[in-house]
């Protein structure tokens, strides 16, 4: 226990851990009462608010409010469908690749047809004409 100037016992120990009474938190009452203050929202936040805004559109003859984003890719399949806008359909695509909605086809590599030019014996010509390739090799064509 520690003694104040004149000598008194103050009733508990001060020290590492253990700060005096008067300058500890007051029971009852935030260390931080402001709190932690809030991020400024950055360009891409606000972007995405603006297109989470709702806006009214009209199908016929009943209106509808749907998110902006969705009404301006509506309106973009509809260019690309009833004018058949090419640079609205290149970025149709693009949108729907960017969003994983459209994927490439894995190519095949079975099976085939090889055509022979007429009047050349086919098997001369075809071990003229192509190389055998290890079955363990990697392909090119998967990138």
């Amino acid at each position: 226990m520690s003694k104040d100037d004149e000598g008194s016992d103050r009733g508990y120990e001060t020290g590492y851990g253990k700060p005096p009474a008067h300058t500890r938190f007051k029971m009852g009452r935030s260390g931080n009462p402001k709190g932690r203050p809030k991020r400024p929202k950055t360009l891409t936040h606000e972007v995405v608010d603006i297109l989470n805004e709702p806006v009214t559109v009209r199908k016929g003859s009943t209106s509808a409010t749907i998110p902006a984003f969705e009404a301006s890719v509506r309106k973009l399949i509809q260019r690309a469908i009833q004018t058949k806008n090419l640079a609205a359909i290149i970025a149709f695509v693009k949108l729907c690749e960017s969003y994983g909605a459209m994927k490439v086809p894995p190519a095949d590599y079975g099976g085939g047809v090889i055509v022979a030019p007429t009047g050349v014996d086919f098997h001369k010509w075809f071990e003229a004409n192509t190389e055998i390739v290890p079955a363990d090799q990697d392909r090119d064509d998967d990138e």
